[in-house]
């Protein structure tokens, strides 16, 4: 199960006990796992045509002891296309969270996921969770801020708002609300991969995440 991005989220975190209805994208990983495998199969058609002519075989084997560097480059690419055509395809089988029901109250979570065509529950207690994170990532359509209580495992992570704009303030008061610490924001621009594949294992970004900070209080 993936987690990809989140496409709306609905609900009021009002009182004690709320719930929130959630749809997640992932047309973009989907697209990313295609273009990895596509690219692993383009690679391995020449190293396939090899393998099918007789007298390029026996090239080849010639090449063995006359060309050792052009044979450990064609094995190269062929572990290359094996591997990108293992990755691509494993991430295209592998199924997606489309839809989440989260229902908060005193004593914890609980989770109705839909993966695939199944539907998964699931309940965590508020006590489980490192605290309250807030994300702020910057799209083609502006900056999304992301407000969530952060679990060790990145799919018991909890999404509580969705919103244009998130302030510290808002922040601070959801972690009291639930006990929590508030934990380093995550500060993701669109340009920048790495940052994204860091905040899938919830590591935060220390100067930018500061900075995002100090701007939210004075905001606040």
């Amino acid at each position: 199960m993936r987690i990809e991005s989140i496409e709306s989220l609905s609900g009021e975190v009002s009182d004690d006990n709320f719930v929130l209805r959630q749809r997640f994208c992932s047309s973009g990983q989907r697209l990313r796992d295609s273009v990895v495998a596509a690219s692993g199969i383009l690679l391995a058609l020449p190293i396939a045509a090899i393998v099918a002519d007789s007298d390029a075989r026996s090239l080849v084997r010639d090449m063995i002891v006359s060309d050792p560097v052009a044979i450990g480059l064609i094995g190269l690419c062929a572990v290359l296309a094996a591997a990108a055509m293992v990755i691509g395809l494993a991430g295209l089988a592998r199924p997606d969270l489309t839809r989440r029901t989260v229902a908060v109250d005193p004593d914890g979570v609980v989770v109705e996921d839909i993966i695939g065509r199944r539907a998964q529950r699931w309940r965590e207690a508020i006590s489980a969770y490192r605290g309250v994170r807030h994300k702020v990532s910057t799209t083609s359509s502006g900056a999304r801020h992301v407000l969530m209580l952060e679990h060790e495992t990145p799919a018991r992570t909890v999404h509580l708002a969705f919103e244009p704009y998130i302030s510290q303030a808002h922040v601070i008061q959801t972690a009291d609300r639930f006990g929590l610490p508030v934990l380093e924001p995550l500060i993701l621009p669109q340009s920048s991969i790495w940052r994204r594949l860091l905040s899938q294992f919830g590591i935060a970004h220390g100067a930018g995440g500061r900075a995002a900070r100090k701007e939210d209080l004075a905001r606040a």
